[in-house]
């Protein structure tokens, strides 16, 4: 089959343009990749992340019916958890997310040595 031919346009520009949609479609097969990646990775952590205050909204509602004394008595016991969570969770999170970004700067050996000097393992 002979190939029509445009005035002013070289065959080059034609191949070249043609890459380029090419190198177009890759990089949104990729990102669509890495978009269903990201979903599945989040999908239980957003989950988790909203069941826990359903359930203390659950729990409360159910308490509600007990009086103000027990409703009262929850509310304590809510912020009292809470807060405990925060005081373990927070700093072992940040440990570890510093660890994991360390770690592709001069792999394991320089990641263990930056966690043998951290604050938290002298504790």
């Amino acid at each position: 089959a002979a190939a029509a031919v445009v005035p002013g346009v070289s065959a080059a520009d034609i191949s070249e343009a043609a890459a380029g949609d090419v190198k177009q479609d890759t990089g949104e097969k990729m990102r669509k990749g890495l978009d269903k990646e990201f979903l599945v990775i989040a999908f239980p952590a957003f989950v988790q992340f909203s069941a826990e205050p359903l359930a203390a909204l659950v729990n409360t509602m159910y308490l509600g019916r007990l009086g103000a004394v027990a409703l009262a008595s929850a509310g304590v016991a809510i912020s009292a958890s809470y807060s405990v969570s925060k005081l373990y969770n927070d700093p072992l999170l940040r440990t570890s997310i510093s660890l994991v970004a360390s770690s592709g700067e001069g792999g394991e050996a320089a990641a263990s040595s930056r966690a043998k000097g951290s604050k938290l393992s002298k504790v």
